[in-house]
């Protein structure tokens, strides 16, 4: 956990045009919300209450262009370049430490639909910034 913590803060230097992050998708209000949602997860205790933060943070991604004034939705290729900023923003404590909690104590009846959808994601953007070669 420690090891990821100091590897997001070394990337804090990535912006959203990094990323290639539309304009649609950008607002920093809800973003913000994302971050704090994320940083919470770690004082909270079961995985449904986790599984809850890390859905109400993709809730607040995807509420982006409504509050730009636009009547659209966040793509799920747009979707993953937002969340990957968001926790480079949020830097969660024991980001990897929850995700394998969640993985190995959720009830198989939350498994599926939206949570695990956002919950997928957001495994998949720890991948990301795991991999991620900022050199080239």
């Amino acid at each position: 956990d420690a090891e990821v913590r100091m590897r997001i803060a070394r990337l804090r230097f990535i912006g959203p045009d990094h990323l290639d992050i539309p304009a649609t998708n950008r607002n920093d209000e809800s973003w913000e919300k994302s971050v704090k949602a994320l940083q919470v997860m770690s004082e909270r205790t079961s995985p449904i209450e986790k599984l809850d933060c890390i859905l109400e943070s993709a809730r607040h991604i995807c509420s982006a262009p409504t509050l730009n004034g636009l009547n659209m939705t966040v793509s799920a290729d747009d979707f993953l370049p937002v969340l990957v900023y968001i926790v480079l923003r949020a830097n969660p404590s024991e980001l990897p430490s929850n995700i394998d909690f969640i993985s190995d104590y959720r009830s198989r009846a939350r498994n599926v639909g939206e949570a695990a959808y956002f919950f997928t994601h957001l495994a998949g953007a720890l991948h990301f910034i795991e991999t991620l070669d900022a050199t080239r």
